[in-house]
Formats: structure tokens, sequence, C-alpha cells
């Protein structure tokens, strides 16, 4: 390489100005120049040039003024003078000696590889403008970093460092294209002798670069970039064998160029740019979301299409041709086997926003090599089961070779992608099919639900049932039939389950729908104890968190598709799920169930307890049936047991009448428990809801599931969920007067005679084999804060079953304004509030219970 001095610079530019302007046109007729934006240059350093023009001047000033300076003054001058010629003699001295022993400090290496260490190259934004057979049209942004810290040897970095700051500037001129070379590094030391592939052309601009130590030039240019097909193909096969995301990437980029400084030239300079870097997959493709799925068949295949939205963070802009594609799923021994032809459609992306592509495709035929076992399994079973067990389900596009069916892809870009497969994870496609899919129309036709209690631990319900839906995306299934085992555990197994089911699709005038039908599905109760608890939590909306555990095993899939016809072996599921349920109305379901009381029968009578049984007729509101031999629950009212019930159920299939005989005990064995007793019949009597809490009796049948169970129970007023069978009796009333209060089930009535002052009661006694034996205490009645009247005294009465009409009580009526009411309503009705105090006698049974009425309906007679 040629160096000259100074001296000689004049014809040495006219020289390599020639030479530059030869070999640019050589290379093409759009080379360009580009102005550099130094950044980080430091601006402190002496002009030489300026120096010894100032130095100059001053000297010829000097002889001037000579006669009228003195000779300190002149002194003075000429010191500086010196000076100044010593500086200028260094430096011309320290580049020459740099020129003659630069050679010789760099023997072991070229002065081009120093310079290119010294060289760091950072590519920032590309924008693909166009892409055609030609290459791809580029727009670069990027920086040139002078960092002589790179260079190994101390006196190189030391000399090069100072001739920066010397020389200032260089102008470059390429003389050639630059040739960018390209390898898939690896953790083995031994791939650094892997040969550095060629992979695209291009020619750069001529450059202004600031040369000192830390500079940071920044360019921009625009060019056409031509692809080496063959060999990039080889590459994306590297970082595909390597992992795409985070393989590692040496690019080296062949620079032949002049280099002109205002002291020091190089006609040409042959140098290596090496810029490593690592792949991101964040940058490799941008983010998306797959928008829209569907799928929908015709008569020569299954069409499916889908709508994808790229989110693109970068500066990158690009025009994005269609591209014809070849689907593969693997198959046994990782054979590709073709699946359908795919397209996706042009696109063009913009920086920092959204661009949208549709990709859609057909499958004419299902492969028959994707349902061919090898091992223990088929390709399709395999692909079910990862789908199942929430996998990644991998997928295999290359480009099709030639492209037939689209426009403006150029021939390059598809012999690289033909080359090499890319592989695709698909799951998310499977979880949007399960997002925009909906189902409508649900029906459940229950054919036969049965519930068998054998002991107190074991239970077995036998179910048949029909399940039939509408879905917004058609099924390629006709038909199909299988055999399914379930299991669902909450810390231990809860249940097991067998069955075998079928699903098909029917097609009728308004479109089509979906029937799978369950035949003889058993489900055994395993852990009694664990189901009750599990229950109690959902009863009470408070199982929010919990995970239950489902296992299945589904085997003998027999299907029938637009596609093609087969069957898988075994396919098997495990998942966690949360419950998240809202708390179960079961006073609602009271509400609904129109009980009928049929008859009331005392059995059995003591001081501290009473033995009833009751006979009604319900209506069942719900989907279920049940057959349970024997259920028995506690009842506790204010957190103290009060009594029980129990019974054996028989509940027909839905929307069905039955009647359910019941054992209802009311019991107290202290003094608190007795008024708990007293306070619950007070509150039955009077009309109100009353809140209770049942719990399944550990003596009964079911006793290891049922006794985990606690409902808390609003229990209506009975006046609003039964209808007592007598003629005369209560009908039904769903007035609510004051606090959720309706009309007693037991004071059916009432009259006031003001002239004899005397008031007569309609009762109702729901027991059919027993007198109740009552003694009113006291009673007031009052209307909007005016008291109207009180008892006199004392009142027994013996009332039979049924409904009853007592004999005119004595009352005392007050004067004045109440007196002026009671005339006011003469032959019409009042509504007051009454209080009562009474005593209750059933036989043996004695309890002290109080009336508390807010809109009781009176008649009011003369």
């Amino acid at each position: 390489m040629e160096m000259e001095c100074d001296q000689n610079s004049r014809k040495a530019k006219a020289t390599d100005h020639k030479r530059s302007h030869e070999a640019c046109s050589v290379a093409g007729s759009n080379l360009q120049v580009i102005d550099i934006v130094n950044e980080d240059a430091p601006s402190d350093e002496p002009d030489l040039e300026m120096r010894n023009d100032e130095m100059n001047t001053q000297q010829r000033d000097l002889s001037e003024l000579e006669p009228l300076l003195g000779s300190d003054s002149v002194k003075k001058t000429e010191r500086h003078a010196k000076k100044r010629i010593i500086f200028i003699g260094a430096s011309i001295l320290f580049i020459f000696v740099c020129i003659m022993c630069f050679p010789r400090l760099t023997a072991h290496k070229s002065s081009e590889s120093l310079i290119a260490e010294a060289i760091d190259v950072k590519i920032g934004n590309v924008s693909i403008v166009d892409v055609d057979d030609g290459g791809v049209e580029l727009d670069f942004e990027g920086s040139i970093a002078m960092n002589y810290s790179n260079i190994e040897s101390y006196s190189s970095r030391t000399v090069l460092r100072t001739l920066g700051r010397i020389l200032r500037y260089a102008h470059i001129v390429p003389l050639e294209q630059t040739e960018v070379f390209a390898r898939v590094e690896k953790d083995d030391p031994e791939s650094n002798d892997i040969p550095l592939l060629h992979v695209f052309t291009f020619l750069p601009p001529k450059l202004d670069l600031d040369i000192r130590d830390g500079a940071i030039n920044s360019f921009s240019f625009h060019d056409q970039v031509s692809i080496e097909k063959k060999n990039s193909s080889k590459i994306l096969w590297q970082m595909v064998k390597a992992g795409i995301p985070g393989a590692k990437v040496l690019t080296s980029f062949k620079v032949v160029a002049s280099v002109e400084t205002k002291i020091v030239s190089y006609r040409r300079l042959d140098m290596m740019i090496n810029y490593p870097f690592t792949v991101n997959s964040n940058k490799l493709t941008p983010d998306y979301e797959v928008s829209d799925l569907s799928i929908y068949e015709e008569h020569d295949g299954l069409y499916v299409t889908s709508e994808i939205e790229l989110h693109n963070d970068d500066e990158v802009t690009s025009k994005i041709p269609g591209v014809e594609w070849n689907m593969y799923l693997i198959g046994c021994d990782n054979r590709s086997i073709l699946l359908g032809k795919w397209e996706t459609s042009p696109f063009e992306v913009f920086p920092h926003s959204r661009s949208s592509v549709e990709f859609s495709g057909k499958i004419e035929t299902l492969p028959e090599d994707l349902k061919t076992n090898c091992g223990e399994a088929s390709p399709l079973q395999w692909y079910l089961q990862r789908i199942l067990d929430s996998k990644p389900v991998p997928i295999q596009i290359k480009a099709a070779y030639p492209q037939k069916h689209t426009a403006g892809f150029p021939e390059w870009a598809a012999y690289i992608l033909m080359e090499n497969y890319i592989t695709l994870d698909a799951s998310e496609l499977y979880d949007v099919l399960n997002r925009t899919n909906k189902l409508s129309n649900i029906t459940i036709n229950f054919a036969k639900i049965t519930t068998l209690v054998n002991d107190t631990s074991t239970l077995q319900v036998l179910l048949s049932a029909d399940l039939s839906f509408n879905t917004s995306s058609v099924f390629p299934v006709k038909s199909s039939t299988f055999d399914a085992f379930f299991e669902m555990s909450f810390k231990d197994i809860i249940l097991r389950a067998n069955t075998t089911s079928k699903i098909h699709l029917n097609e009728g005038p308004s479109g089509e729908s979906y029937t799978m039908s369950f035949r003889d599905i058993r489900i055994d109760l395993l852990n009694p104890i664990t189901a009750g608890k599990l229950i109690n939590d959902t009863i009470n909306g408070i199982a929010i968190g919990k995970n239950i555990t489902i296992y299945s095993e589904t085997s003998n899939v027999e299907y029938n598709l637009a596609i093609g016809n087969g069957e898988v072996e075994f396919l098997s599921l495990q998942k966690q799920i949360g419950i998240q349920l809202e708390p179960y109305n079961m006073t609602g379901l009271l509400e609904q169930a129109n009980v009928t009381l049929k008859s009331f029968l005392l059995t059995t009578v003591s001081e501290n307890s009473l033995r009833s049984e009751i006979v009604c007729e319900i209506y069942n509101p719900t989907i279920l049936a049940l057959n349970v031999s024997q259920v028995e629950f506690d009842i506790f009212y204010n957190e103290a047991w009060v009594g029980s019930i129990s019974s054996r159920l028989d509940v027909p299939k839905s929307m069905g009448i039955f009647h359910a005989k019941f054992i209802l005990s009311f019991h107290f064995h202290t003094s608190e428990e007795k008024e708990m007793l007293q306070d619950l019949m007070s509150a039955f009597v009077s009309g109100f809801s009353v809140p209770i809490k049942i719990r399944g009796a550990k003596e009964g049948y079911l006793s290891d599931l049922f006794t985990h169970i606690d409902v808390n129970l609003d229990v209506p007023p009975l006046g609003d969920i039964i209808v007592f069978d007598e003629e005369n009796a209560v009908i039904r009333n769903s007035d609510v007067s004051h606090q959720g209060q309706q009309k007693s089930a037991f004071v059916l009535s009432s009259t006031i005679h003001i002239l004899t002052s005397e008031l007569e009661l309609t009762v109702y006694n729901p027991i059919g084999n027993s007198y109740v034996d009552i003694s009113i205490i006291q009673a007031e009645a009052s209307h909007e804060g005016v008291t109207i009247g009180h008892l006199k005294v004392p009142q027994y009465i013996h009332v039979p079953p049924g409904v009853y009409t007592t004999p005119r009580i004595p009352v005392k009526l007050n004067g004045g304004v109440s007196m002026d009411l009671l005339r006011k309503y003469i032959d019409g009705e009042l509504l007051l509030e009454v209080h009562s105090i009474f005593d209750v006698a059933i036989q043996e049974l004695g309890l002290q219970l109080s009336y508390l009425g807010f809109a009781v309906q009176t008649e009011i007679r003369l």
C-alpha cells in the first residue's frame, strides 16, 4: 500500500480522484454521497495550518511596529513565535516517525486489520422499501464509532489514537461494492473454522468520518441489496438448526475503498469489518394476535381462514407481497406430512402500528400417514393429546416453489423459504377457536337419573342424557362414538364415572346443530367427606379459589369427518379447574316448589320433644331426579340445635309432581334450646321469614357426606310456600306487609264488634290428630301509633284440627280518637298492628310464644 507525504499531496489527490471516479463508475451509477454527523468528537485540538498563518501575520506585524515597541515586547513576541515553530516541527516529525515505524509496529497484523478493529458499526433502523427479483430496496440508518481501545497492541493503539487526533477527518470513497459474509456461531471453539458465506452485496456511499477516538458518526442511505439465495438459504438453515431465537450470527463486511486525509492518503484500503449479533426473538418477528378463526366445509375439502394482527413496535417499514405456503405436520420418524396449501395476503408494515394479514388454506383430505400408528400412537393421536395437555402444537411451513398464484413474490425469497422448514406453534389457534366459537340453543334432556344409596358411605348415580347445541363454527365432525372414563379429585378422588357416548351432526331447515348422547353414565362417590365439604362450600358461595383436578380417558374414538374417517385408540386429559360459583339460591328453590301440605300428624309427644309425620305434594322445578333411601338433617336456629327432619326421597324427572313424607322432630334439653325453639315457632306463627341452618345428622344415611354440609337457609313465611289442603284455609299470599312479613298461615282473620267490645278470631290448626290449647296472656292492637284496645283478662281457647272460629273474646276499646277511627271503618277493614303473648300446649309439650302482626286485616262491625 502506497503512502505519500505532504509535499506530493496535490499530485496524489489528483490521481486518487481520477481512480476513485473510475472505480465508482464501474461499481454502479447509483453511488451516493452522505454527510456524516459527528456526535461525540472532541473539538479543542490545535489547527496547525491556522496557527502557522497566525505566526506569519504576527511576524509581519512585528516588523512594521518594531520602531514603536520597546525591546521587552519584541523579545516576548519572538519567544512565542519560536514555540509555535517548535510545536509544528515536532508534529511533522512525529507523523514522519509514525509513517516510517508503523509497518514495524504492526508486523503481526496488517494496518487494514488494525483499523477494522477500531471501527464499531451499529445498524439502527432498516426499512424495506420494496422487494423484487433484483433483491431488497432498503433504507439504512446506523452509526460508525471510532474505538481505538479495541486494538490489542498498546503501541499500535497509541499510534493510531494519536494519528486520529492529528488528522481528525478522513474522506472514504468506495472503490467496489461491499460484500457481506455470515455464519452461525456455535459454542464449540472449532466453529470458528467454518467458512463465512457470501449472503448479499450492496454499494455504500461516500463518507466523511471523524476518526478521533470516541467519535460517533451517524449515517443513513438508500440502496438496492442483491441477495445470494443459495448461501442465504444455508445461513437460514443454520439458524433454524441452532434455534432461531438466540442464534449467534457473525457478519463480516468486505470494504474496498480509498481513504484521504489532509496529510496521509490510502489509494486502496481492503478491510473486513465484523459485526456479530444475537437473533432476538422479539425482533425476529413482530408480536401478533390471532383475532379471528373460522372453519367451513365445501365439496372439495375443508377451508380454514384466520385474521392475524401484527404489532410493530420498531421503526421497520416494509411491503410484504402475498405468499403461497405448504403446511406440514410431523409424522412418524419426524417425517413431514403435507396437510394442505395455504396463502398469506399482501400487507404493509409501518412503524409503531398494527397491520392485518389474512391466512387461509384448504385441507382436501386427511393424510393416511397421519392416522398410521408409529409405536403406541398415531401422529393424529399425538397432536390431539398435546392440544388436551395445553402443550405447544408444532406445525411446519415452507414456501411453495415456484409461486403459481401470487404476484410480486421474488424468486430468490421463494427459494430461501422453500429450502427451509419454519416451525410454528399452532396452539394459539385452538385457544382462539375456544374464544371465538359461540355455543347457543343448549338443551339437556335427561332420559334417566337415578340415585342409589346402599349404606352410610356409598352413593351411586346412574343417568342418561342428550346434549344438543348450535355452534358458530362448523366442525368437520359428521359423527363420532367413544368410551369415556372420568375422575374428579379435590385432594382425594371424589367420584368416578364411566360412559359410552356418541356425537352426531343434525342438518335441518333451521341450520346445523350437534347432539351428544351419553348412555348409562355410572357415577360412584368414593370420598363422601371431601365431597360433602366441597358441596357445602359451593352451596354457600365460598368455593371460589378451590381447584378441582379432572382426569379423563377416552378410548375407541371412531370419527366420521368431512375429510376422512378413522379411529383414535386412546386420549387422556388431566386439568385443574377453579370453581367459581355464585351462592345457590335454596330459598328461591323452595318458593318454586309449590308445596301443598296434605297431612300433619303427631306420632309422639313429651314434655321436651315432639315428633310428627308430614306428607306434602311438591313440584320439582329442577332438571334433576333423585332417589335416596334416607336422609336426615339437624335443624339449628341461632346456632342452637332445635330439631331434625328426615325423609326417603324419590324425586321423579323434571317438571313432575311427587309426594314426599317427612319426619319432623323438635327437641330441647336446656332452657337455652327451649328459648330458641320458642323464638323459631313465634316467627313462623307471625308469618316472618326464618333463617335456619341444616346439617346432615351423624346417624343418618350418607352421614359422612351430609354431616359436612351446612346450608344456611332463609325459610320463607309458611303462607308463601305452603298451600294448606283445607277448605277455607289460607291461600298463598305474596303481599309483603312489613320487614319481609307476610300474612300468617295460622291467624286467618279477626273481627271487632264495637257495641259489645268483643273480638272474634279465625285460626288454623294444621295438626290433623290433636287439639291445640292456647292461653292468651296479653294482647294489644293499634293503628299508626294510635292504641285501639287491649285484652281485658287472659283467655283460654281449645282449638280443634282445621279452621276454627273462636267465641267472642271481651276486649277494652279506647274512646276518643280510637273510637272515631273504628266508626269510620264500620263495615270495612282496618289494618292493625297486633302484639300478643300466649301459652301453647300440644298434649304434654308446653311453649310460650309471641305473635307480632304489623298489618292484620280486621273487619269492623257495629
